[in-house]
């Protein structure tokens, strides 16, 4: 059989060649291959979307692999750059990864998590038989998500990061809005998934729409755009927003709109 592929992301900004050769060495004498690198923290230069480029092969990686301490774990821009990278992979990936989160200084609580991490399974290195967990993790077979949306990420320095929301299945959303609790939108756009439009036509797009949801605030933009299962709804926003709101487009009061929090 063959050696099952990790790939790990090291989450202190410092490299502790020691400490990081004691995991690797563990996780080889447990059978796996590793390869990894030190995370990119730097979320505007979208640093997170390196850890995604190299985790969207299936044949190139079978487990991702987060290594930090509980402070890392705590850190929002770290929240952020790891959700957003989560969510890239499952959105391109033909097969979901398995996901192993790993403290340092003791395992982390995955309920204390953002949604896109809490199916990770959390573990502590030092503990007692922490490496053929691992192995077990990677050996297992992530069942597909079953949401009844799309939801990516298209991310690039130059481009800066860019949302990307729709229906999918036999659903058709007659507009689309989009919201977010911090940060700005600077740009939307309708167009096939999976890559930004060169050229669309926004049917009465709306800006600066202020939602109160949950006892969180929104500001929104919106398009009536009609978008079928293969069509997205696509928003550039530049900072770290903690949660986003989207859907189609509400009719008078009623709303199915879905909240993702991403720390």
């Amino acid at each position: 059989m063959a050696r099952k592929r990790v790939w790990l992301s090291w989450l202190p900004a410092a490299a502790d060649a020691g400490s990081i050769q004691g995991l690797t060495g563990a996780l080889g004498k447990a059978g796996l291959e590793v390869d990894g690198a030190l995370f990119n923290r730097d979320l505007a230069k979208v640093g997170w979307s390196e850890t995604a480029a190299a985790l969207v092969d299936d044949a190139r990686v079978d487990l991702w692999l987060v290594v930090g301490t509980l402070a890392d774990f705590a850190d929002t821009g770290v929240r952020y750059g790891l959700s957003l990278a989560q969510a890239s992979v499952l959105a391109k990936r033909a097969q979901p990864l398995p996901m192993v989160i790993a403290g340092l200084d003791g395992a982390p609580q995955a309920p204390a998590l953002p949604p896109l991490l809490q199916r990770a399974r959390c573990l502590a290195p030092p503990q007692t038989g922490w490496a053929p967990q691992v192995v077990a993790a990677a050996m297992r077979r992530e069942p597909p998500p079953t949401e009844d949306f799309r939801f990516s990420i298209i991310a690039h320095p130059a481009l800066g990061q860019w949302f990307e929301v729709g229906p999918i299945g036999a659903d058709q959303w007659r507009g689309a809005i989009f919201g977010i609790d911090a940060g700005e939108i600077t740009h939307q756009g309708v167009g096939a998934s999976g890559s930004l439009p060169q050229q669309c036509t926004l049917e009465y797009p709306s800006k600066g729409i202020r939602v109160d949801l949950g006892g969180h605030s929104y500001e929104c933009w919106a398009v009536r755009n009609t978008l079928e299962p293969g069509q997205s709804h696509f928003v550039r926003v530049v900072g770290s927003p903690g949660r986003l709101l989207f859907g189609e487009l509400p009719e008078q009061d009623e709303a199915d709109l879905r909240v993702l929090e991403l720390v």
